[in-house]
């Protein structure tokens, strides 16, 4: 009986693992894409890195996998 109940509340607990994954994938999608468009519309890279608080380096990663695909 206790392993029923234990085995049920893991199962949850991996849909809800599961679905915050798909909300963070939606969220970093999002955010990439916004990126994107302020490197389009001409802003810099530092100051897109020193608002969103990435790294230089990831928002230029961002921007060029925007090329690359």
């Amino acid at each position: 009986m206790q392993g029923e109940r234990a085995r049920g509340e893991t199962s949850t607990a991996w849909a809800r693992a599961k679905a915050a994954q798909r909300r963070l994938e939606a969220a970093r999608a999002a955010r990439d894409e916004a990126i994107r468009e302020l490197l389009e519309q001409g802003e810099s890279l530092r100051t897109i890195a020193s608002r969103t608080g990435l790294s230089f380096s990831a928002v230029r990663y961002i921007g060029r996998r925007k090329r690359d695909d």
